[in-house]
């Protein structure tokens, strides 16, 4: 079953509505402008309130040539059109709005999905161009959160979307794997991992370390310069936190890796802000020669000589280097590597400075290095933060919702409904989970993502 063309049909109904509503211009011109089915369909519209129609024509342009008010020319063409089961029509002011049959659209794309199995849609729009999707990218040491459905659902949407339109897709997960946050989990775990599990330590075990940390440092500060001499020894190479460091990595992407698994959510690059350490040196060397860092009260900057921007902070005046330095050198690098066509960042509408930043002072680069534009290739999709209430998350305060408790509880409703309306059904676990994360992943993209 083939899904009918309504446009093709409103397009031929309307041209010969036009025709025998308006005989004398129509023997005057012949079939051109809105006498014309070709021309009728080069000019359907979407409308801006989809419940008005699938499809619209405006004839607003049209009341000089025809000699009437566009209202009732719009009026005489819907009222000459032959009502028939695949389309109906309707006047709104100058607009012809076009419902179209649900259950025989809905019948035929059912069947194309089914006939064509994973080939259902396939197209060649994006062939011969890659796109780069960063997204979900959690921080290591730290459960999957469920801040981090949206970034997950939306991220792996596009990635998908864009590799059913043709386009060699790359799908990063850029993980939170380095930072003065390690410093604090290594004090943490020396001072109070249980020795009866070290070595056999969960991801939830972890968490607890990182929030006691949080609670003893708020009693006693010097335990944060004790974080910060753990994280610079780190820094330097220490054999004992790098090993330290590893198992928390390794920990952290096993248990990712299995949520991610129940998601169906799959990358194409697992990497993390650690790739980059070899790396920001080069890419300040390279601002420096193009003319581009100052110094600001012992701070290395970038100023980018905007109002509504902050400079960009490269490194603290302790030489300590910044999460945006990071992502100058992985903007540059993944150019190098993948020379992408576009390159979007699936993060949070609270850093929207933060690529603006890093989209200016690429700009600025290319501008003085006279080298090819690239800052317009990227792209920031934003989206709005989860709260509860008024709370938002954090894992400092333990404040967090494990992702996978949601999934779980989404499935067990679901089994709950499928018990009480078909309980002899095979496979009801499977079913139930399919069922819930489909609920979940609706609930992310049926509403606007900037909404919080």
């Amino acid at each position: 079953m083939t899904t009918p063309n309504f446009k093709d049909i409103f397009a031929n109904q309307a041209a010969k509505a036009f025709q025998t509503s308006f005989p004398e211009k129509y023997s005057e011109i012949g079939d051109s402008e809105v006498f014309s089915a070709e021309f009728i369909l080069d000019n359907i519209e979407k409308p801006k309130d989809p419940t008005k129609g699938r499809f619209a024509f405006p004839v607003f342009k049209y009341g000089k040539l025809l000699g009437e008010n566009p209202p009732s020319i719009a009026g005489k063409i819907v009222n000459s059109i032959a009502k028939n089961s695949e389309i109906s029509v309707s006047a709104i002011g100058g607009f012809i709005n076009v419902q179209t049959a649900f259950d025989i659209e809905s019948k035929a794309t059912l069947s194309s999905i089914i006939t064509n199995d994973s080939h259902y849609a396939d197209s060649t729009i994006g062939k011969d161009k890659k796109i780069l999707v960063e997204y979900s990218a959690p921080n290591i040491a730290k459960p999957f959160g469920i801040g981090h459905i949206r970034t997950t659902i939306l991220g792996n949407s596009l990635r998908l979307i864009f590799k059913k339109l043709g386009y060699e897709t790359v799908g990063i997960n850029y993980l939170g794997d380095w930072g003065t946050q390690f410093g604090k989990m290594i004090t943490a775990y020396k001072k109070w991992a249980d020795p009866t599990i070290k070595g056999n330590e969960t991801i939830a075990e972890l968490l607890e370390l990182y929030v006691k940390f949080h609670d003893v440092a708020g009693e006693n500060p010097e335990l944060e310069a004790e974080a910060r001499e753990e994280f610079k020894m780190l820094e330097n190479g220490d054999r004992e936190n790098i090993k330290l460091w590893e198992k928390f990595r390794k920990i952290s992407i096993d248990e990712f890796n299995r949520v991610y698994n129940i998601m169906g959510v799959e990358f194409d690059w697992v990497t993390g802000e650690a790739f980059m350490n070899d790396k920001m040196e080069p890419a300040i060397e390279r601002l420096e020669k193009a003319g581009l860092v100052s110094e600001s009260e012992g701070a290395t900057i970038v100023d980018l000589h905007d109002e509504q921007l902050p400079p960009v902070l490269l490194k603290k005046a302790d030489g300590a280097t910044l999460y945006l330095t990071r992502d100058i050198a992985g903007f540059l690098f993944r150019w190098e590597t993948y020379k992408f066509d576009e390159m979007i960042y699936v993060v949070a509408t609270n850093q929207s400075v933060h690529f603006q930043q890093l989209f200016k002072a690429i700009e600025m680069l290319e501008e003085k290095e006279n080298t090819e534009s690239i800052a317009e290739r990227a792209k920031h999709i934003d989206f709005g933060l989860i709260k509860f209430g008024d709370k938002m998350m954090s894992t400092r305060k333990g404040h967090i919702i494990f992702l996978e408790d949601v999934i779980n509880k989404a499935a067990e409703l679901a089994k709950e409904k499928i018990s009480e309306k078909n309980p002899s059904l095979e496979n009801i676990d499977k079913t139930a989970l399919q069922i819930g994360l489909g609920a979940i992943f609706y609930s992310q993209m049926s509403v606007r993502r900037q909404k919080e």
